[in-house]
């Protein structure tokens, strides 16, 4: 199983998503293996269930705040499409910084923005500081409620 898991790893193209991956596989076994001494400690010098329910105890708040947590906060993306799909009816895009979004479903998460016109080939101002409002917004979207 583990070396069938190691040739797809190998097979991904994305050298981030592998590298984590490799990371990530050690530091989940050192912490097994830290928990499972701690736990067989406890086990040894006190009682059998104390020790079944010390991790427990630790581990249920860490998970359920971690689960809060993910359901309260939004990607820095989705906080910007907040922004840049407000609606405004008297541009001719439909929204307040008159500008045309799209995105390419190529498997490299572009998010393309353009200035709405025929022969508009560069932001105006306005476009320009709302863009970065929008961004300075929507940056540390994940920390602050």
């Amino acid at each position: 199983m583990a070396i069938s898991n190691i040739i797809i790893l190998l097979v991904i193209n994305d050298l981030n998503v592998v590298l984590l991956t490799f990371v990530t596989i050690p530091v989940v076994a050192i912490s097994y293996i830290l928990f499972g001494n701690l736990s067989s400690l406890i086990a040894f010098k006190m009682n059998a269930k104390v020790a079944i329910t010390a991790p427990l105890v630790v581990f249920s708040p860490l998970v359920i705040g971690g689960t809060i947590l993910s359901t309260r906060s939004t990607s820095t993306s989705n906080n910007v499409a907040y922004y840049l799909n407000a609606p405004y009816t008297n541009h001719t895009s439909g929204n307040v910084p008159n500008l045309e979004k799209f995105y390419l479903n190529n498997n490299q998460d572009n998010f393309y923005v353009i200035p709405n016109g025929y022969n508009k080939n560069e932001f105006r101002d306005d476009q320009i500081k709302y863009l970065s409002k929008a961004y300075e917004f929507s940056k540390d979207s994940a920390l602050y409620w």
